[in-house]
């Protein structure tokens, strides 16, 4: 939640707070709806990426194959998953879903999911970055 002037009622700011709340539940609702039953590779292995592998590893129905990640040195292992370069990911998993992690470079990363092959609608985007709330929510 961004810092903002707050000029109104405490209801008024209540409101805003539970949307952005209920905004960033919902994202990750839609995540894991989407990858339940099939194969999933995170896009991103910042600290982002890894957030997110925290937040859907304790859903039984979600299958977090691997990560991908444009970097010059891939790490081999992040959270016991393998890390590859996303053409590699793309070849060993052409059926999963692809989760873009990253606010900044989300677009490119997606037009080159495409570029590889990989339909648009296999492609998903986690930007709610990395909540406490989050933690509680899914985990707790």
């Amino acid at each position: 939640f961004q810092a903002m002037c707050f000029c109104g009622s405490p209801r008024l700011l209540y409101n805003a707070c539970e949307k952005v709340v209920h905004d960033k539940i919902s994202e990750v609702q839609n995540i894991i709806e989407e990858i339940s039953g099939r194969e999933a590779v995170i896009f991103g292995c910042g600290k982002l990426g890894q957030f997110l592998h925290i937040l859907l590893g304790n859903q039984k129905q979600v299958k977090i194959a691997a990560y991908c990640d444009n970097c010059d040195k891939p790490e081999k292992q992040i959270q016991g998953i393998k890390v590859f370069k996303p053409e590699t990911a793309i070849s060993k998993y052409p059926k999963a879903k692809y989760i873009i992690a990253n606010r900044l470079c989300a677009e490119e990363m997606k037009k080159q999911l495409c570029n590889h092959g990989v339909n648009e609608k296999d492609i998903l985007l986690y930007t709610s970055a990395r909540d406490m709330m989050l933690i509680e929510t899914f985990l707790g």
